[in-house]
């Protein structure tokens, strides 16, 4: 809490009362986290800042949320740190949020700034966030240059750019995306190029490094547009476009190129981006993988779900050392090939929805990095001794499989804090060995509804309640 105590603002409208009053103030303190901050609530339509300021004391106001009229902040919360300011007058004055020194974070997201934002903005030097979504805000001023949570040059809108009824008419929608501090806080930007070409729109945009980008449809220049490009993402490309100006973006870590259909195969260019350090390639029709991609040293995720390999998974995939996460989801596997033990980062592997009613592969005793592993769907009835020399497995999803009781392997996994096994229809048991797991934090087995020992009811209740059951159970057999 604050120094002094907080009072109960007098005069404090009730919830019933304050929908009735336009003007409420909303007084946040500075306590742990944001989540235990106490709100309290003030009408100034009859307050003075003095009468308010006595009402709630001598403390540091460093969150402060405000609808409506604006009071003197100088005056009622010169230290703020955090402001949120809503259905503020079109024509209100903030003059006096230029002596808020303090302030890192301002949000002005839902206002109107019908004749463009306010100067004062770009003196608050201090800030490391800013909101200004949905402002009606067709240019920013150049003070906010001097910001540090703006691009180093001023942004325009693009000329031309379609309103939100026009854009569902476009087939080619590009979204330019700006690097600032974190990724929430980016600002997007819409433009059609059917009838703009790339010059053009880099007249419009700016000179400004786009380090993220997002494309529908055709693909323009990309090295021309954004060759510092670090994130890019392909949405509903033509089939037959060409991906030749990808081998210039020697910047990008990220590529998605999800959901799009390579039916002929994946371009052999995108085993030319060496920098790359995640792929996203599911929904793709893929049947086989090019052996250009061992080239991509450097690549720590890859996504490969929901493509149906022919002759199971590309053994390029082994060549890739660095990989921390794979996902194959719905691949239709039915084995898992011995190459998969050269991965020895992997900390992730998705191999959910594949077929292993055969037995599942010995190799995963390999993978011996693995911190999580998710076999949901996969038919299993049972899982090999292997499991158990995953001494780093901290998760285990087996959920809606056709296990009769849990894996003797399992028991093994000391490093084990969650286990899901829910929808396991045919489970009756779990054994007593499940007490060696002292990690274990979570243990989840909804839907398995023939567990008798210990009970469904007990089951449902935790891990903790299982092992209050069999401490009885081990006392009793003491007796």
């Amino acid at each position: 809490m604050p120094k002094r105590k907080c009072k109960k603002l007098k005069g404090t409208p009730s919830k019933k009362d304050r929908s009735s009053k336009p003007t409420v103030y909303r007084v946040q303190y500075s306590l742990s986290t944001r989540k235990s901050y106490d709100w309290l609530f003030a009408s100034l339509q009859d307050k003075t800042v003095e009468k308010l300021l006595n009402d709630v004391g001598e403390v540091s106001i460093t969150h402060f949320r405000c609808k409506g009229k604006i009071p003197s902040l100088n005056l009622l919360c010169p230290m703020v740190k955090e402001l949120c300011l809503e259905n503020i007058p079109e024509n209100c004055q903030l003059e006096s949020l230029s002596s808020l020194t303090h302030m890192k974070m301002l949000w002005l997201g839902d206002n109107k700034f019908t004749k463009g934002l306010p100067e004062v903005v770009g003196a608050l030097t201090s800030l490391t966030e800013l909101h200004l979504h949905n402002c009606q805000l067709e240019d920013l001023p150049q003070s906010c240059s001097h910001s540090g949570v703006m691009p180093k040059r001023k942004c325009k809108k693009l000329k031309g750019t379609p309103s939100k009824k026009d854009r569902s008419s476009k087939p080619t929608v590009y979204r330019v995306q700006y690097s600032l501090s974190t990724r929430k806080s980016y600002d997007w930007l819409f433009a059609s190029l059917q009838d703009k070409t790339v010059e053009e729109l880099l007249k419009d945009v700016g000179e400004v490094s786009i380090t993220h980008f997002r494309c529908k449809g055709k693909i323009p220049s990309l090295n021309l547009l954004c060759p510092m490009v670090k994130e890019l993402c392909l949405e509903n490309i033509l089939e037959n476009c060409q991906l030749e100006s990808l081998s210039s973006l020697t910047h990008m870590k990220m590529l998605w190129l999800g959901d799009n259909k390579f039916t002929k195969g994946l371009p052999e260019v995108v085993g030319t981006l060496t920098s790359l350090t995640e792929l996203h390639m599911h929904n793709c029709q893929l049947e086989d993988l090019p052996q250009s991609l061992s080239s991509l040293t450097q690549l720590e995720v890859l996504v490969l779900s929901y493509n149906k390999f022919k002759e199971g998974l590309p053994e390029v995939v082994g060549a890739l050392k660095s990989l921390s996460e794979l996902r194959l989801i719905s691949c239709k596997l039915q084995d898992l090939p011995e190459f998969l033990s050269s991965l020895t980062h992997l900390k992730v592997l998705w191999l959910g929805e594949n077929n292993f009613k055969q037995g599942f592969p010995e190799v995963i005793g390999s993978l011996t990095s693995l911190a999580k592993l998710f076999l949901n769907n996969c038919q299993l009835q049972d899982l090999p001794e292997s499991l158990s020399k995953l001494s780093q497995l901290e998760e285990l999803n087996i959920k809606e499989n056709e296990l009769k009781e849990v894996p003797g392997a399992v028991f093994h996994l000391t490093a084990l804090t969650e286990l899901d096994i829910r929808f396991n229809c045919e489970l009756t048991k779990i054994d007593e060995k499940v007490m060696a797991l002292n990690k274990l934090q979570k243990l989840t087995c909804d839907g398995c509804l023939k567990l008798v020992s210990p009970s469904y009811g007990v089951c449902q209740e935790g891990i903790h309640t299982i092992r209050e059951y069999f401490n009885v159970f081990r006392q009793g057999r003491k007796k």
